[in-house]
């Protein structure tokens, strides 16, 4: 049965997460997928992964399709289902907690975050994902752009990790939204999917943190 509980913890701000490269040696590879392929974080000297590689799903919602986030929101649920193809995670997401999910040790577990409202050039990955135990902790970076805009729509993201089939117990899931600025993309051509060059911590933001508990039975 799932503890729903979830508590954010603004302006705390975990040291011992540091960039991908710095503390390689220290993530482990998550639970296996389906097909037995596992997860693990580069060691140190490799080139870092694309951006998207950390995170199973990624969706981005429009404000214009009338869903809108003004909060971050952080859940436990169950795989997505296979069909129809190319569904919505967002909308399963909006459905699980309706639903009476138990987890067993033939479930995939996922973890489901979905940002505050974005501007289209602001950008979210996932950076680093650690285990310790029954404990996961997943690092998030929420890049906002300081340019100038001229034309621009909002959307929040949805960025979703499959921790895969576990043993009974009780885990416990952290998220840590990591807040940058930057000025510059990759290719400046191409800015609507591009990723930032040059970023680094935002002025006057501090880490956040939304925690969440989860049993397998």
């Amino acid at each position: 049965m799932i503890d729903r509980r979830e508590t954010s913890r603004p302006g705390t701000t975990r040291r011992a997460v540091a960039p991908v490269l710095a503390v390689a040696s220290l993530l482990l590879p998550l639970a296996p997928r389906e097909g037995g392929a596992e997860r693990q974080a580069p060691t140190a000297g490799e080139e870092r992964p694309d951006r998207k590689g950390l995170s199973d799903r990624r969706e981005q919602i429009r404000g214009d399709s009338g869903k809108w986030n003004d909060h971050a929101h952080f859940q436990h649920a169950p795989a997505p289902p296979g069909e129809p193809p190319g569904s919505s995670m967002d909308d399963w997401a909006d459905q699980a907690p309706d639903q009476d999910f138990r987890a067993d040790a033939e479930d995939d577990n996922w973890l489901v975050f979905r940002t505050r409202q974005l501007d289209d050039r602001d950008r979210a990955w996932v950076e680093t994902i650690e285990r310790t135990g029954d404990r996961f902790v997943v690092t998030m970076h929420q890049a906002v752009w300081q340019g100038n805009y001229r034309k621009n729509f909002t959307y929040y993201q949805l960025l979703a990790v499959n921790l895969g089939k576990l043993p009974p117990g009780r885990y416990e899931a952290v998220w840590i939204v990591k807040p940058l600025q930057f000025r510059q993309f990759l290719d400046p051509e191409n800015r609507r999917e591009s990723w930032p060059a040059d970023e680094q911590a935002a002025e006057d933001h501090e880490s956040e943190e939304r925690e969440l508990s989860f049993v397998v039975e």
